[in-house]
């Protein structure tokens, strides 16, 4: 079993979730080599840094509407209030010093915090689990699965300055084959499962209250609590 990649104390609320999770929702995930506890979904641990992970037009914006406006730091945003073009690639350099800023900041008020990006490269989300490690916060993970032909026909509705390649948006979705045991090995707390439908709005979140039934249903995962 991977080691906590908690760096100092468990801040009491979520060792408490951990507890109450563990006792009531335990499963062996179908992959895994250890047991994991499937419990609510991220919304419901205070004071995370949640880091949505998927290609382009595979829904995480749309999941991000499950969280108040203000806890939602979307990086297309950012480059718009940087350059006034959500999809203008030469500002995203100082549009993601801003992330990490607002980040930080929201974090050392212990704000529950969401990272609305791709964050498909592990280097990415490294510098992201440093900041909330770095202030005692969990890490939680978000990975949107999204079948590559939806993802393609919503990015062609996009207008033209957020359209993304074909040939991006393919590596983008390959690079989002990601397992919970990567994410969960690369120090994520916990991690998520989101199934991204056809329409926008056919999003299967986890029961806040069951544990998954089968063993493909989204579900979130958490290490076991010591």
């Amino acid at each position: 079993m991977p080691a906590t990649s908690w760096h100092g104390e468990i801040p009491s609320a979520v060792r408490e979730f951990m507890t109450a999770a563990k006792a009531g929702h335990a499963q062996t995930h179908p992959t895994a080599t250890a047991p994991w506890t499937a419990g609510p979904p991220p919304m419901c641990i205070p004071g995370a840094l949640v880091v949505m992970i998927g290609a382009a037009g595979a829904g995480k914006t749309h999941c991000c509407q499950d969280w108040p406006r203000d806890a939602v730091v979307s990086l297309d945003e950012l480059r718009e209030r940087v350059a006034g073009d959500a999809g203008d690639q030469r500002a995203t350099r100082e549009a993601v010093q801003l992330q990490h800023l607002i980040i930080n900041a929201r974090l050392r008020r212990r704000l529950t915090t969401v990272v609305d990006a791709t964050n498909l490269e592990e280097n990415v989300r490294q510098l992201l689990l440093l900041r909330a490690h770095r202030h005692h916060c969990p890490a939680i993970a978000t990975l949107v699965r999204t079948p590559l032909a939806v993802c393609e026909t919503r990015n062609a509705r996009r207008p033209a300055n957020r359209c993304v390649p074909l040939a991006t948006l393919r590596w983008q979705h390959a690079q989002a084959n990601l397992t919970p045991q990567q994410l969960l090995m690369e120090g994520f707390d916990a991690v998520q499962l989101v199934d991204a439908g056809p329409d926008v709005d056919e999003v299967t979140r986890p029961s806040v209250r069951r544990a998954p039934s089968g063993p493909d249903a989204p579900h979130t995962l958490i290490r076991p609590s010591h």
